[in-house]
């Protein structure tokens, strides 16, 4: 009998790196592993990534044109997301993609 034997191990990332590491230890040590795999796929994000857009609200309104609701995201709404992904009311949640983008890949072919 092995420490984790009965129990389950939900990893996230497990496809390499210490995501990987992580679920082969538990494994090794008797634990079933449940591999969770979320992505979050946001549009323009005034983040210091865009600090053009955050500096300079000329350029930041060419920039969403493309957007159909015409804006970028604050932070806190991808964060909010995360947040939701992280807790307990989304343990059934898996292999799922978020695209949280102001409507632009409904314009896929457009372009940003």
């Amino acid at each position: 009998m092995t420490k984790l034997n009965g129990k389950v191990a939900i990893i996230t990332g497990a496809d390499s790196g210490i995501g990987r590491a992580a679920a082969l230890a538990m494994a090794g040590e008797g634990a079933d592993i449940v591999i969770n795999y979320l992505h979050i796929a946001p549009g323009m994000v005034l983040t210091p990534f865009n600090q053009q857009a955050i500096d300079d609200p000329d350029y930041r309104n060419e920039q969403v044109q493309n957007i159909p609701m015409k804006r970028a995201a604050q932070p806190a709404e991808i964060g909010h997301l995360a947040v939701f992904l992280a807790s307990d009311d989304a343990s059934y949640v898996t292999g799922a993609s978020y695209v949280m983008d102001g409507g632009l890949m409904q314009m896929s072919g457009q372009g940003a």
